[in-house]
Parts: C-alpha cells; sequence; structure tokens
C-alpha cells in the first residue's frame, strides 16, 4: 500500500563537542537498525572566500558540518526522533519535512 513519506534532516555543528564524522556514523547505524529505509550523509554546502558554494569531494574524516538525511514512512521517521535527540542532546537541529507524492515503501521490520 503506497505510504506517505517523511524526511528527516539532522544538522551537525563542526563545533560540537565530538567529531560530526562519529556522530553521522552512529546515526546512520541507528537508523539501520531501526529498519529504516534511506540515510544519507552530506556535507552542509559552504560558500567559499567569493561565496558561491564550492563543489567538491570530501572525506568524512575532514571535521566539518554534515547533513544526514533519512526517509521513511512519517510513522518510522517520528518513532525514530526520540532516540536521535537522546542521542544528540538537544545540540543539533532537526527537521521533519513531507516528501512529495506517495511512495511504495517496504517493510523491513
Amino acid at each position: 500500500m503506497p505510504a506517505h513519506a517523511l524526511r528527516m534532516t539532522v544538522r551537525l555543528n563542526a563545533a560540537g563537542p565530538r567529531p560530526t564524522h562519529l556522530v553521522a556514523t552512529d546515526i546512520v547505524a541507528r537508523a539501520h537498525a531501526a529498519g529504516l529505509l534511506a540515510a544519507t550523509v552530506y556535507p552542509m554546502a559552504l560558500p567559499d572566500e567569493s561565496g558561491e558554494v564550492a563543489h567538491r569531494t570530501i572525506s568524512l574524516s575532514d571535521e566539518r558540518a554534515l547533513t544526514v538525511t533519512i526517509i521513511d514512512t512519517d510513522e518510522k521517521i517520528r518513532a525514530f526522533v526520540p532516540q536521535l535527540r537522546a542521542l544528540l542532546g538537544g545540540d543539533e537541529a532537526i527537521s521533519l519535512d513531507p516528501v512529495d507524492g506517495k511512495y511504495e515503501l517496504s517493510d523491513r521490520s
């Protein structure tokens, strides 16, 4: 049955108490353990000296701000949020956004 998908975006600040790549790895591992559909880590797009957003390949071992994006059903994402808040201690921004359309999200639990 088609389900409404929800996207959760977590912004990890490079100035936080733990290295962002370790926190991002922990979030992805917990998301997969919770059976969530997709979890991806991206570097935050930061402007260079000219003010333009630079597109370049980076290593996750670089200490910089990262974004973790997770997509699944509304129910599964909302059930995961308390676990994520406990992990992050309320220091990081979490946003939830509906995904346009309906998708076949298989049951992985």
